[in-house]
Order: structure tokens, then C-alpha cells, then sequence
């Protein structure tokens, strides 16, 4: 069917759906070029009887930007509305991230948010956090030149950036390789400091390290780059906490050749030896991954998966003792579940740190992930 037809029935037909008539009283001039976000209500209000996006879309001839635009609008809304209903979105500052990632553009954001209100009544605080969300979005994505220049998104402009900042070929090319929600993540100075470490890249058994002074005394920024392997995070967070650094937080990016580069922030009177603590890392990813220690933490564990759209969001509450996190990073490789990112908190007695992690295959993990996960994480 042609889709000039469909675009023509949606905007002038009174029989559409109630999402499709809410977004198309906020529409002008709409075009089968621009012609997005009303072709999103429409597939919002057929999902409901259970058809999936690629089947509604096989009956038409919708230019591919058209496709890509408004299926990306679908899961953005989705994502922000689960949000909103769960409150949510100021414990999860990276949904801004995933979200600008889906979207790529201020109109596509614009669009989002007319579509997510569409969606369904809200209450006040809902409708605030929604402008709130939405706004932040705008400004991850706010740059001069992403209007003056030729980049397209601010994924596009931070790549170009960093690559701005190395003259390695090979440090280049892992830039361009990276993913969007790594580059979306962090500055390009970040991402040129990381890919130039990650270069030449690693084999196995083999780790990098670079270590900063920050802003603070007695606090380090610790850049580790190794090839991935089973409980990774596990083996360096055992060999920062037995050289007696106390980790602040971590940040792992994942390349498809295998490379890691881990980020640490750690708490150590003395700056770090840089090649010590390498050949230290070195020697652990030679040996057998430890199993969660027999010490008992009785710790909370809640997992949500509305925030990203590919992950879960594990958040682990307890105690703040001596090797909690390394007993939740072996926990984590034993139960067969890959962390991307961490956020380390604490305050000497108690401790909240989340995770977002996938299965081995970079999907959401399943209730067996949970219950084993769990299982090696209290011993129960």
C-alpha cells in the first residue's frame, strides 16, 4: 500500500485510533518525508492488537528514515513512559543517555514527548518529570555545532571530537567502533584518553594501566584496559581491594574485538605504581576466577527492566563492608551476567551500588540469571 495513501487517511479519517488522533491535533504540514511521529501513534495504537512494528511496516512503502525514525519514537516513549509511571527518572540519570541515543535529534526529542503524552493521561508530577526528562535530553543533545556543522546527532559529533584528539590510526578506528551509548557517555577527551590506552590492542591475559590524580587528596582515577573475559570486573576489583584501595566507582566500555576498559575511581594514600599494579592484574587473569567468599551480607537486590531498553538495572543494598563488591562482581561472572556500567556508593556503613547488566548475549537476564545471581550473592 502506498504510504502517501496511509499518511492522507490518518490525518483526515475519523476513524484512528485515540493516540493517533491525539498526535495529529499537534501536527502541520505533515508529508510521508515527515510523517514520523504520526506513523508511531498509528503503530501505538496497532500494537494493541497484538501485531508486532516490522508487520504493520511490510505493508508499506515508508522511505527508511521514516521506518528508523518512528520505530525508534515507539521505543522511546515506551522507555520514558515506564519510567515516568515507575518514578524513576532522577535515580537514573543515564536514561537521558539511552533516550538521546534512540533519538538523535532536538525535533525527534519534540516528537517523543508530544508522542509519550499522547499516550495516555498523566498526573501533574508525571507531566513535570516528563518536561524534565525531555529538557535534559535536549541538552545532551544542545551543541552549536550540531546545527552550524556538518555532524548529524551529538553521537556523530563526539566521535569526530575525539578522533580530533589522536592522531593513531588504530586509536581512530576504535572510536568509530565504539558504542553509541559509550560515546553518548563521556567527553571526547575521555574517549581519545581511553582508545589511545586500548591501543595497540591487548591478547588475552594481558592489562594496561594509567592512573590519574583528581581533584581530591588521597583520590585516584585508575584506567584499566584488558581482553574480556569471565568475571573480569571480579579479578581487578579483588586486586585494587588487596592492594588497599577502596573503590568510588567504576565505568566499563566493551569493544566487539574483546577489548575493556575499565575506570575506576579508588580511594589510596599513595598514588599507585602503574606498573605494579598491571603486572599485579596481570598475574590474577592467569589464575582460576574466585568464587563469591563464604562471608554472609544479607544483601537487598531489586531489577528493573524499564529503564534501558536492552539491560537490567540491578541495584544491590547492604552493609558497606571489607570485599562486598568483589563478592557481588564474582557473583555476577559466576551467575554467567555481564556488567557494563557501575555506580558505587557508600558511606562506611551502608552501601547502595547498581549495575547495568545484560546477559552473555546482551539481553535483559532472565529469572535463572536472578535466582542464581542471588543464590551465590547470599549464600542462601
Amino acid at each position: 500500500m502506498l504510504s502517501a495513501s496511509l499518511v492522507d487517511e490518518l490525518m483526515s479519517s475519523d476513524s484512528v485510533g485515540d493516540v493517533t488522533s491525539a498526535v495529529r491535533d499537534k501536527l502541520r504540514d505533515i508529508t510521508v518525508d515527515n510523517c514520523s511521529p504520526l506513523i508511531a501513534a498509528h503503530l501505538i495504537d496497532q500494537l494493541s492488537s497484538g501485531d508486532d512494528i516490522d508487520t504493520i511496516f511490510d505493508s508499506y512503502d515508508f522511505p527508511q528514515h521514516v521506518v528508523r525514525e518512528a520505530t525508534a519514537l515507539v521505543h522511546a516513549s515506551t522507555l520514558l513512559r515506564s519510567a515516568l509511571s515507575l518514578h524513576t527518572t532522577d535515580d537514573h540519570p543515564r536514561l537521558l543517555v539511552h533516550l538521546a541515543g534512540y533519538l538523535g535529534t532536538p525535533l525527534m526529542v519534540e516528537w517523543c514527548r508530544i508522542l509519550s503524552t499522547a499516550r495516555g493521561e498523566m498526573d501533574e508530577d508525571q507531566y513535570l518529570a516528563l518536561l524534565t526528562v525531555t529538557t535534559g535530553v535536549q541538552e545532551v543533545l544542545a551543541h552549536p555545532e550540531l546545527i552550524e556543522g556538518s555532524d548529524a546527532n551529538l553521537d556523530a559529533l563526539r566521535r569526530r571530537e575525539a578522533r580530533e584528539l589522536t592522531v593513531d590510526p588504530l586509536a581512530q578506528q576504535r572510536i568509530d567502533a565504539a558504542a553509541s551509548t559509550y560515546v553518548l557517555s563521556h567527553q571526547p577527551a575521555v574517549i581519545a584518553r581511553h582508545v589511545m590506552l586500548a591501543e595497540p590492542a591487548l591478547q588475552h591475559g594481558g592489562a594496561r594501566v594509567r592512573v590519574y590524580e583528581t581533584l581530591l587528596q588521597a583520590e585516584w582515577l585508575i584506567d584499566v584496559v584488558a581482553y574480556d573475559m569471565t568475571g573480569l570486573l571480579a579479578r581487578i576489583t579483588a586486586t585494587l581491594s588487596e592492594l588497599g584501595m577502596d573503590v568510588i566507582s567504576a565505568d566499563l566500555a566493551t569493544w566487539d574485538d574483546g577489548t575493556v576498559v575499565d575506570s575506576f575511581v579508588v580511594r589510596s594514600r599513595a598514588k599507585p605504581d602503574e606498573r605494579f599494579l598491571a603486572a599485579t592484574i596481570e598475574a590474577r587473569l592467569t589464575t582460576a576466577l574466585e568464587t563469591p567468599s563464604t562471608r554472609t551480607h544479607h544483601f537487598t537486590v531489586h531489577y528493573d527492566d524499564t529503564i534501558l531498553p536492552w539491560h537490567t538495572i540491578v541495584t544491590v543494598t547492604g552493609r558497606d563492608e571489607t570485599g562486598a563488591l568483589q563478592d557481588i562482581a564474582r557473583a555476577f561472572a559466576a551467575a554467567g551476567i555481564s556488567v557494563h556500567h557501575a555506580q558505587i556508593s557508600g558511606d562506611g556503613t551502608m552501601m547502595s551500588d547498581r549495575f547495568e547488566v545484560s546477559d552473555t548475549e546482551n539481553k535483559r537476564i532472565t529469572d535463572t540469571h536472578r535466582a542464581l545471581f542471588e543464590s551465590l550473592l547470599n549464600h542462601h
